[in-house]
């Protein structure tokens, strides 16, 4: 497994070949101090070991495909079953995240790793190829994430996505609940199943008590709902964005802790957004974060953000998402384009 290391005034961060993982990411809080915002593992082999999707790059198709069956052309394709036999999660038994990706070029603040993907791999049809490029930037401090995947020989789903998990205050407050997050163009969810499937509802966040973030607000004045309380299930739902302009901002999260701020953009139609419920205090703090390794992850400990197209819309024509999910050899690339930009407040 290769680590490599990029930098740019005020941001730092490393990357692993192994699912081409965002292994650490660090800026600077309220006071100047270095703050790893990411979650992971200090030992790059733990990542083989243990399949958490930490950092890593998700596909070829990310999320759940219902029964981890779909059809193109008249041919129903099965991919490999997880989650009790019931869902095909994330690509697979042996997605992209479990791949040794390669390395295609490297400078001080940019790095760019490529998968080849075969036709038949974890079922699904047809041959790809993937790129991702990883860019630091100073002004203003951010890490852009662009993946390009291209397919060579048939038409086949390609819906990837970034898996990292994020504390802005570098576990220095053990959960987010206290954080303040804003999604100004999230207006609706799309409707899941008890396996979190979609049921092909999609449903107005302000009909929820927990789901509108339409405007700021902190994820612990809301738990009196229940959802991030001790037996909650927080947030485990994908988000419909509208789209502003160009390049709207789609997120902003800000930590009580540290005063760091992320905000993101995306070209992407969906972001799944993850609050950690499962995390159950099994999983090692790195280094570089409070408490070091002998403290742990906690429940509501960090967020994943996962910007992507409409979850199994491949399942789901009357939605008519075939043009940003399934791609045959004429058409152009898969793009997935995400700006993660960070200050203090």
């Amino acid at each position: 497994m290769q680590q490599y290391k990029l930098s740019a005034p005020g941001i730092s961060a490393t990357f692993l070949s192994f699912g081409a993982a965002l292994q650490s990411l660090q800026v600077k809080d309220r006071q100047g101090k270095w703050t790893d915002v990411v979650a992971g593992y200090d030992d790059p082999e733990e990542y083989t070991r243990k399949k958490t999707f930490n950092g890593a790059i998700i596909g070829r198709y990310t999320n759940r495909i219902g029964k981890g069956k779909f059809t193109i052309d008249g041919q129903e394709y099965n991919i490999p079953l997880s989650e009790g036999g019931k869902t095909a999660l994330h690509g697979g038994n042996h997605g992209w995240d479990q791949r040794h990706w390669r390395l295609v070029s490297q400078s001080e603040s940019s790095l760019t790793l490529g998968l080849s993907d075969p036709d038949g791999s974890e079922g699904f049809p047809g041959a790809v190829d993937a790129h991702i490029t990883y860019t630091l930037e100073a002004h203003p401090t951010r890490l852009t994430i662009r993946i390009v995947a291209l397919s060579l020989d048939k038409r086949t789903p390609i819906m990837p996505t970034t898996h990292t998990f994020w504390n802005l205050s570098g576990f220095a407050d053990p959960t987010v609940v206290n954080d303040t997050f804003h999604l100004p163009n999230a207006k609706q969810t799309i409707g899941v199943d008890d396996l979190l499937i979609p049921t092909g509802e999609l449903i107005p966040v302000e009909s929820t008590k927990y789901l509108d973030f339409t405007s700021p607000k902190k994820l612990a004045d809301l738990a009196d709902n229940g959802e991030f309380g001790a037996n909650g299930g927080g947030i485990d739902h994908a988000y419909v964005l509208e789209s502003t302009g160009e390049k709207p901002l789609q997120l902003e999260w800000t930590s009580a802790a540290s005063g760091i701020r992320l905000s993101i953009k995306t070209n992407q139609e969906c972001i799944q957004i993850y609050s950690g419920a499962h995390h159950d205090g099994t999983h090692s703090l790195k280094q570089s974060q409070a408490g070091g390794p002998f403290a742990k992850v906690q429940k509501f400990g960090c967020l994943a953000i996962e910007p992507q197209d409409w979850i199994d819309g491949v399942n789901h024509p009357e939605w008519n998402r075939a043009s940003k999910q399934i791609f045959g050899p004429t058409d152009g690339p898969c793009v997935n384009w995400a700006e993660y930009a960070f200050d203090t407040v």
